[in-house]
């Protein structure tokens, strides 16, 4: 029970900006959804949880760098 309560504390949320400009940027440059996933370092499966659900999503604090610091490096 500690545990889950720690994981839960370490979760933010991907506002729909923040998805609106990964796809953006996942059009630009002409990239799958796998190709995508590859690139930011996260799983495909959390990639296309993002696709099939309603913002915001919670996620843990090391996929929200990872997709921030891509979004940024690829500005």
């Amino acid at each position: 029970l500690r545990k889950c309560r720690e994981d839960m504390e370490k979760q933010v949320q991907l506002l729909p900006g923040t998805i609106k400009a990964l796809n953006r940027k996942r059009g630009e440059l002409e990239l799958t959804k796998r190709e995508l996933a590859k690139k930011i370092g996260i799983s495909e499966n959390t990639l296309y949880r993002w696709a099939t659900k309603t913002p915001p999503f919670k996620v843990q604090t090391k996929v929200y760098k990872k997709v921030m610091n891509w979004i940024a490096e690829n500005s």
